[in-house]
Formats: C-alpha cells, structure tokens, sequence
C-alpha cells in the first residue's frame, strides 16, 4: 500500500502470464538454402553439447559423417557442412533431401522441448528401411523433452514402422485416420490407441 492524499491505493503486482507453449511445424518443402532459425538451432545444440546426438542421427541415414560445421562462402553467406570420415567437406543440402529431413526433424525436437512439433509426411525423404530407427529416435526425444509430437503420413510402411518402434509402450502411440462421411461428405476421424491399436494391427484393419 502506498499513502497518497486522498487515502492508500493498494498496488496488486500483475499475475505472471504462462509460460509459452513451443510450437514448430516442420513442413516437407525442401529448402535449398538453409533458413536462419536452423542455423541458430545447431548453435543451440553445439552450445547444450549435443552435436554428438545430431551426427549420431545424421548416421541413421548416412554413417559416413563424423560432424556438422558452420561455413562461410566465398560471398560470406554462412552455410551448413557435413564433414565425413575421410575428411571431406560437403555442403549439407548436397547430401539429399533425406539427410536434410533428419537434420531438420533433430533440430525441431530439440527447439520444441516442453511443447509440440507437427511434422508434415514424416517420411518424405527418407528410405522406408530406416523409418523403424527414426520412430526409435523420435521416442526417445519425445521422452526426454517432452515433447507432443504430430505427424502425418499416407505411407503404409511409416505406420508400421511406427507400430514396431512403439511395441512396447503402446500407450504413447495414437493413430488419427481421417475420412470423408459417404452420408454428410463432412470429414471424421477415427482413433486407435491403446488396446484398440493393439486389436486393430492383430485383425489386420487398415488405420492408414
């Protein structure tokens, strides 16, 4: 309270405002210049001392590459390098839209720490082979930052893959099928989780 001549006037201190939930859309355009944001994202993991973790993921689909550096051209614009076992310096956006995707997809679990990313056909990009091991990574970094994470697919090898990755805690997976209503032409959604993801993947039923 504080006095003032016509009485006291009391001086309520504001409620703070909640913290602001992370939000990150990764879209499947493939950049053919790497945005800023991702640039000040590898900063952050260099900083945080994960590099280690991102070329681990880089390896999923392309083990030769031992780092990531941050170089300069001729007309001093910064760039992504990957640099390989062999020494070897390339321009990360040479190494195919896969090992992009994966960079990206590394970069935005870590940016969307304690918040949410949605994710655009997951697997575009990206070898079928390797999707079990992706869906392995995505857990582990949904776990632990937490992280809400949504994508969409309409590949029948992505959901499987996912089904495998997810076998043993299939409480932290839900499958969303979307479809058009033959009656209103309105679009509805079904959703498996659970025991009845468990029962839709036994009898077979399509979920995609």
């Amino acid at each position: 309270m504080q006095p003032t001549p016509r009485g006291l006037v009391t001086h309520e201190n504001p409620v703070p405002p909640k913290p602001r939930l992370n939000c990150i859309i990764e879209s499947t355009q493939f950049q053919l210049v790497t945005p800023i944001a991702y640039m000040q994202r590898y900063s952050d993991i260099v900083r945080e001392g994960r590099k280690q973790e991102l070329t681990s993921a880089i390896n999923l689909i392309l083990p030769r590459v031992k780092d990531v550096e941050i170089l300069t051209d001729q007309a001093g614009e910064s760039y992504l390098s990957a640099v390989t076992k062999t020494g070897n310096q390339l321009p990360l956006n040479d190494l195919g839209g896969g090992v992009v995707r994966l960079f990206r997809l590394f970069l935005d679990f870590f940016a969307s720490r304690n918040g949410m990313l949605l994710a655009d056909e997951i697997e575009n990009g990206i070898h079928y082979s390797v999707l079990r091991d992706i869906w392995n990574r995505a857990q582990t970094w949904m776990r632990d930052w937490d992280v809400q994470f949504v994508a969409t697919t309409h590949s029948a090898e992505c959901i499987n893959a996912a089904l495998e990755a997810f076998a043993d805690n299939p409480e932290d997976l839900s499958i969303h099928k979307l479809f058009e209503d033959e009656d209103t032409g309105r679009i509805r959604a079904v959703t498996f989780s659970g025991e009845a993801l468990e029962g839709a993947c036994e009898l077979n039923w399509e979920v995609r």
